[in-house]
């Protein structure tokens, strides 16, 4: 009789019906706290992969930049703005004597391990070293000194442009020149002139603090 409650049949139904309407049964809590989090963690491979990627193509636009095909702003840091191709342009436009250092350091080295009981001879290459290095100071100082007075001159005696010139002219004049990067923008030849470059620095140095 039905009179006091449903048969089994009407719930049976009833269960039937309650499912198809949602689908699917309801998921564990476990599950579903999987499921949330799978999103997550791809995410955050694709994030490592997007940010290896820009890293990567940062990279390969700085040296396109030191190679001198590239784009100045990828340069690093200490070798970008006016004032310091002004720098590099004037270094690179005559041979320097420190550009001998490297070669003779390693000759040095070599015959002196070849060489170990000539006591003489390795006297005579240390010296030549110790003179080479000399020579090689002195010019880093007197070229430091003509540029350091030209930028002077066009900046009305801004004094900021002194700054850190004396060390990058010498490890500038220190390497050899097709080691050198950037790399020289043109073969050797006459100083640049500096009016080229006077407009350009003006505005770089009014731009810092």
């Amino acid at each position: 009789m039905k009179l006091f409650g449903s048969s089994k049949d009407e719930d049976t139904a009833k269960v039937e019906e309650k499912g198809a309407g949602k689908g699917r049964p309801t998921p564990k809590r476990k599950d579903a706290e999987a499921r949330n989090r799978r999103p997550l963690v791809v995410d955050k491979k694709e994030a490592r992969k997007r940010r290896r990627e820009q890293r990567d193509e940062v990279y390969k636009k700085q040296r396109e930049a030191l190679d001198g095909t590239g784009d100045e702003r990828y340069l690093p840091l200490n070798d970008q703005g006016p004032l310091r191709r002004y720098i590099r342009d004037f270094v690179d436009a005559r041979f320097a004597i420190g550009e001998l250092f490297m070669p003779i350091v390693l000759a040095f080295l070599i015959l002196s391990i070849a060489f170990s009981r000539n006591q003489q001879l390795n006297s005579i290459l240390l010296f030549t070293m110790w003179g080479l290095l000399l020579l090689a100071l002195i010019e880093a100082i007197i070229t430091t000194i003509i540029i350091n007075r030209s930028l002077l001159k066009i900046t009305d005696g801004d004094k900021r442009v002194k700054k850190g010139n004396g060390r990058y002219i010498l490890m500038r004049l220190a390497s050899p020149r097709r080691m050198r990067r950037p790399r020289p923008s043109g073969p050797r030849g006459s100083r640049p002139d500096i009016s080229e470059y006077a407009s350009d620095i003006r505005a770089y140095m009014l731009s810092r603090p």
